[in-house]
């Protein structure tokens, strides 16, 4: 029941977070950063929209699974950002925030999703919004593909 209530806020959190990715008058985009287990950066894709994002990860092909009993090792980090609501009060520097986080581990087909802090803002601990998942075979070739030839 726990994992239950705990995967439906995870994807109503989803659904709200990336709400704000669609192409409207006052669109927010998304940027997608990919990076490796040291830290060096991958890749960096920007002014993607929802629809973007939807297709890159295809989350529909994906499987829930248990948090790995060892402890795997990061192979990649994938941080998805959305701009941030323009107002007249805030002066913010960084014109994104995070809202999503995709751990890939090294030799293993399962992907850790989280959401992003700013999202959540300590409202609830962290490691409720901790999910693990199967991904599909299509969404690690991609990041392979990625990887191999988009490094900066």
């Amino acid at each position: 029941m726990k994992k239950s209530v705990s995967l439906f806020i995870v994807f109503t959190l989803v659904v709200i977070a990336l709400t704000g990715c669609g192409r409207a008058a006052d669109e927010k985009l998304c940027r997608i950063e990919i990076v490796d287990s040291n830290q060096n950066v991958i890749s960096i894709m920007e002014n993607q929209s929802q629809s973007d994002i939807s297709e890159f990860f295809d989350e529909t092909q994906w499987k829930e699974s248990e948090k790995p009993i060892d402890n795997p090792v990061t192979k990649y980090v994938i941080s998805v950002y959305q701009e941030k609501t323009k107002t007249v009060v805030k002066t913010d520097s960084d014109d994104y925030e995070k809202i999503m986080e995709y751990v890939i581990f090294e030799n293993s087909e399962i992907v850790k999703v989280s959401i992003g802090g700013d999202v959540v803002n300590g409202m609830v601990p962290d490691e409720l919004f901790d999910e693990y998942y199967i991904a599909s075979s299509d969404f690690f070739s991609r990041i392979n593909d990625i990887a191999a030839t988009n490094t900066i």
